[in-house]
C-alpha cells in the first residue's frame, strides 16, 4: 500500500486553539506506472507502487452538503504533504453543525474519485480521522434509511464470483485494502462507502447490514464489476430498526446516564459490578462508569477507547452490544441481546458526549 503525496481540497482551514481537526492519509492499493514527456522531449516515469510511499499530487475537494434547492457551490481546496498525509482545521463557531462532502482524486494517476462524508455535531467532529484507499477500479454507493436519510456504521461485505463453473457461480469473501472488518467496511458519517477492486471484470455480491440484525434489515446486491472505472451501486435503501433516525445525529431530548442508560445496564450487565468486575469495567453506578469506561483504552482492541465521547462508532462498548466481528463476542454474555431501542439510547448517550448527567 502506497501513500500518495499531493493536493487536497478542504472546506475551511485555519490555525489556533480549539479548532475541529480532521487528519488522514491517501493510499493506493495497486502498482501503476505513469510515463510523460516534458518540454525537452525527455521521458519521465512516475510509479505508484503497491507497498511504497510516493510523493505524487492527490486532490481533495471539501464542500458543505446542501439541499438541491440551494445555490451554494462553495468549495475549498488544499494539498496533501509529500507523504500523502493531510490535516485540516475547522472553526467550531462557523461549523457547530455541518455535513461535509469530501472528494478525493489523483491529479496524475488514473484512480477513481472517492467521496466521503464527515459530520460535525455541536462543534465536534464525529470521526476525526480517515484513510482513503484509491484504485483504478472501485465499487461505490451510499446507504440510506427507507425514509431517505443517510445511515452511518452499516456493514458492507464484498463477495467475488470465482467463475469455477459459469453456470453455477461460487461467491467467496473478497479481501481488499482498507477493510475495517473481515472482507468489509462500514458506511461513513453520511452513508458513503467505496471498495477498491484489485481483480475486476467479475461478478460481485455486495451484502449490506448482515452483521447487525439488531439495527438493520439486510440486503444483497449483484454487480458486474468492470475494470478502470467506478462501478456505482447508487443509493441503497435498508430498514433501520432504531427508535429515532440515527442519521439525524440524536435530535430531541438529551439522554441521561443516570435516568436512561443506568437502568439498561443494571438489568443486563450484572457481571460488571464491584471491585472484581471483569477487566475492571465497573458498570455499577454513573461514577464508576465515568472512571472505568469513558476515555479508558480497551483491553481487547489496543488504541480504541471503551467509550469515546461524541463517537459511538469509535467506542468499544458500542461494538460489543451490536456485536461487530472485531468485538469478538456480543454483550451481555449468555443473555438475550439488547433491544434496538436500548442500543439506540446508549448510542445517543455516547454521541452526545458520554456525560455524567
Amino acid at each position: 500500500m502506497s501513500l500518495l503525496g499531493g493536493v487536497l481540497f478542504f472546506f475551511v482551514a485555519c490555525a489556533g486553539e480549539g479548532n475541529i481537526q480532521l487528519d488522514g492519509a491517501v493510499w493506493t492499493q495497486e502498482s501503476v506506472e505513469l510515463r510523460t514527456v516534458n518540454n525537452d522531449d525527455k521521458l519521465t516515469t512516475m510509479l505508484a507502487e503497491n507497498g511504497a510511499r510516493i510523493g505524487v499530487h492527490s486532490e481533495l475537494i471539501i464542500e458543505e452538503e446542501v439541499d438541491s434547492a440551494s445555490d451554494s457551490e462553495t468549495q475549498h481546496r488544499f494539498y496533501t504533504d509529500d507523504s500523502g498525509s493531510f490535516t485540516v482545521k475547522f472553526i467550531p463557531e462557523k461549523f457547530p453543525d455541518a455535513n461535509l462532502l469530501i472528494t478525493f482524486q489523483s491529479t496524475n494517476f488514473p484512480f477513481q474519485k472517492i467521496i466521503r462524508g464527515v459530520k460535525i455535531k455541536k462543534g465536534k467532529m464525529i470521526n476525526p480521522s480517515m484513510k482513503i484507499y484509491m484504485a483504478s477500479t472501485i465499487i461505490s454507493g451510499r446507504i440510506l434509511s427507507t425514509s431517505g436519510k443517510p445511515l452511518s456504521g452499516v456493514d458492507i461485505l464484498a463477495w467475488r464470483d470465482t467463475q469455477k463453473d459459469i453456470n453455477k457461480p461460487t461467491y467467496v469473501p473478497y479481501s481488499f485494502h482498507g477493510a475495517q472488518l473481515v472482507h468489509g467496511i462500514y458506511s461513513d458519517d453520511l452513508g458513503y462507502f467505496s471498495i477498491p477492486v484489485q481483480f475486476p471484470d467479475a461478478k460481485f455480491e455486495i451484502k449490506v447490514g448482515t452483521l447487525q440484525p439488531e439495527l438493520f434489515g439486510s440486503k444483497s446486491l449483484n454487480l458486474n464489476v468492470e475494470s478502470n472505472r467506478d462501478n456505482p451501486l447508487g443509493d441503497i435503501s435498508i430498514v433501520s430498526k432504531i427508535l429515532d433516525d440515527r442519521e439525524e445525529g440524536g435530535g430531541g431530548t438529551s439522554v441521561s446516564l443516570s435516568n436512561n442508560v443506568m437502568p439498561i445496564l443494571r438489568s443486563n450487565c450484572d457481571c460488571h459490578t464491584g471491585g472484581g468486575a471483569p477487566l475492571g469495567v465497573n458498570l455499577n453506578s454513573s461514577t464508576t462508569i465515568i472512571k472505568t469506561v469513558v476515555d479508558i483504552e480497551s483491553f481487547l482492541v489496543k488504541g480504541m477507547l471503551r467509550v469515546k465521547p461524541f463517537d459511538s462508532g469509535g467506542s468499544f462498548l458500542y461494538e460489543k452490544i451490536v456485536s461487530t466481528p472485531r468485538a469478538a463476542g456480543r454483550m451481555p454474555l449468555q443473555r438475550a441481546p439488547l433491544k434496538p431501542s436500548e442500543i439506540e439510547i446508549i448510542r445517543k448517550w455516547i454521541d452526545e458526549g458520554a456525560n455524567n448527567n
